[in-house]
């Protein structure tokens, strides 16, 4: 659980917070995303940019069952098969992109779940098909609204008081979360941009606007979202990094991050599965944000997994991943 933040510094204006960042807040928000991606894959699919997948040599084979190399050549055989039906694609075609909002949606789902945030699968589906599509969505349950009881009936099969204000929170955790979704996948994939602080700032803003923090204070998301914390915050075996260590050790960690992958690109190979899991690793130790840190890695990990496969890996479908 995070500790009080108390920033020295109010949140000015966005454009003020974040010096240089262009706020295409419109174009994020109003595009229908999975055709947006369907769109892009088409044309900038990693095959067509002769892209290998090859695994990287670090897997531990102690670790895992099955094989890692088995699992990895099993899922090029998959990736080979998507890259065939998305090349293949005509405009009107829809399957793949009905795929997509399911994949989004569980992962969303997912990742909400591991925190006891967001709300049921059926639920989340709801809220977030029109998000994906470009829609506004409302941001409470209305009385008449055929979600509002089983939505309290969600929080109370996780043991949540179903008080109103719970509610709310539990609804916008869904919202935030996809429009944090669609802003990276915006950004990083179909716009192709390398990842940026403000970049990553600004998701994270998006990810925990209008929710109070998760700790004994309840900081406001205006206190937090977006801005690196000032306090130290652990968990019970696990130390994160010393906030005065936080601005530098991002900056290092993105830009390692883009190196790694401009090398990739200059040799023709790489492993999206890897990369992936490792910066999820390294940005979850430095634990930059007061709270939201773990789905923000989560969304980042799919991301980039999602511009390199055409697929995203939702992570605790079912208990036995959870609790691994």
């Amino acid at each position: 659980m995070a500790s009080r933040s108390q920033s020295p510094h109010k949140r000015s204006s966005l454009a003020a917070q974040f010096e240089g960042l262009h706020i295409s807040q419109i174009a994020y928000k109003t595009i229908n995303l999975p055709t947006a991606l369907k769109k892009t894959f088409r044309v900038n699919f990693p095959s067509r940019a002769k892209l290998t997948l090859k695994m990287d040599p670090m897997y531990d084979y102690n670790r895992f069952t099955p094989d890692p190399e088995e699992v990895f050549q099993e899922s090029i055989g998959y990736l080979e098969e998507i890259q065939a039906v998305v090349s293949s694609l005509q405009e009107k075609d829809l399957p793949y992109e009905d795929h997509l909002v399911e994949s989004m949606v569980m992962m969303i789902f997912t990742s909400n779940s591991l925190e006891n945030a967001g709300s049921s699968h059926p639920i989340t589906f709801g809220i977030c098909k029109p998000i994906f599509a470009g829609e506004e969505v409302p941001e409470q349950f209305e009385e008449w609204d055929p979600q509002y009881q089983a939505a309290l009936d969600y929080l109370i099969s996780q043991k949540i008081s179903p008080h109103e204000s719970a509610l709310a929170r539990s609804r916008r955790q869904v919202i935030q979360h996809a429009l944090a979704l669609k802003y990276l996948t915006y950004h990083m994939v179909i716009k192709r941009e390398d990842l940026t602080e403000e970049a990553f700032k600004e998701t994270h803003r998006i990810l925990t606007d209008g929710i109070d923090a998760d700790n004994k204070e309840k900081d406001k998301s205006a206190d937090y979202g977006g801005i690196y914390r000032v306090t130290s915050v652990g968990w019970t075996f696990t130390a994160f990094a010393n906030p005065d260590d936080i601005p530098k050790r991002m900056a290092d960690t993105i830009e390692a991050f883009n190196k790694t992958i401009k090398q990739a690109e200059v040799e023709k190979s790489f492993d999206p599965f890897a990369v992936a899991s490792k910066y999820f690793h390294t940005f979850l130790n430095i634990h930059p944000f007061l709270d939201g840190n773990s789905r923000l890695c989560r969304l980042l990990m799919n991301v980039i997994i999602l511009k390199y496969t055409g697929i995203m890996i939702p992570i605790g479908r079912d208990s036995v991943e959870a609790a691994k």
